[in-house]
């Protein structure tokens, strides 16, 4: 409980913190009449976090519910620990919803505030790629120099911010097909034994009824004792 209370001060305290700041910040605008300004970047910035951030929550979130195996409930479900000697069950699946849960939240809100800090960038994309320098044309490419300056640096940290996504969908999903390798289900995907690893087996039994009922004096051919068994 202490712990938590000791938490709560702490958001409380950064948030007055941040919020003091961006008072200030307001009141100083507005004193040289540019309070528009300020409140176009402050949208801007919540603009940039929100729709980046719920991006990749949804991204990271949905990936673990795509890739969670169907039968993660049968195998985690049994389990039980020792609390003061008595055995209790411990379901893993609620567990890990949560702890998925949490780490989207976290990667998510950690990407919002990393593409808010760069909104110049996605600003400059925004409101600047037709403001300037659409006369002249790159010689090769035929872009305008408004795309090489405003919109092309945008585009290049989307870019790194859908890779990164990438790579954490993608190492959610094999963590997610890294159950079907286990040891035991291997069996139950096995097809018939293939015919190269068929072997001919001696079979004793009608070898020895066999020489029982042989006539005194007389030999079977070579071979007649054994079978052919996959």
């Amino acid at each position: 409980m202490r712990f938590w209370i000791i938490a709560l001060a702490v958001v409380i305290l950064i948030s007055a913190s941040t919020t003091l700041s961006y008072y200030v910040d307001a009141l100083w605008f507005g004193a040289l009449g540019y309070s528009q300004v300020f409140w176009t970047t402050l949208n801007f910035q919540a603009a940039a976090f929100c729709a980046f951030a719920l991006v990749t929550f949804a991204a990271i979130y949905g990936a673990f519910l795509l890739f969670k195996p169907d039968s993660l409930s049968g195998l985690t479900s049994g389990r039980t620990i020792l609390i003061n000697g008595q055995p209790v069950s411990f379901p893993m699946e609620p567990a890990l919803r949560l702890i998925a849960l949490v780490v989207a939240v976290a990667i998510a809100l950690i990407t919002g505030a990393g593409m808010m800090g760069e909104w110049p960038t996605l600003a400059l994309a925004w409101y600047g790629g037709s403001a300037a320098g659409q006369t002249a044309l790159d010689p090769i490419f035929g872009r305008p120099l408004a795309f090489y300056l405003f919109t092309l640096p945008a585009w290049d940290l989307i870019s790194g911010w859908i890779l990164t996504l990438a790579l954490i969908v993608c190492g959610t999903g094999a963590g997610g097909s890294s159950e079907w390798r286990r040891p035991g289900q291997w069996t139950s995907l096995r097809g018939p034994c293939p015919s190269s690893t068929c072997a001919r087996t001696p079979a004793p039994r009608r070898a020895t009824s066999a020489a029982s009922s042989r006539p005194p004096g007389r030999r079977w051919p070579r071979g007649a004792g054994t079978s052919s068994t996959c």
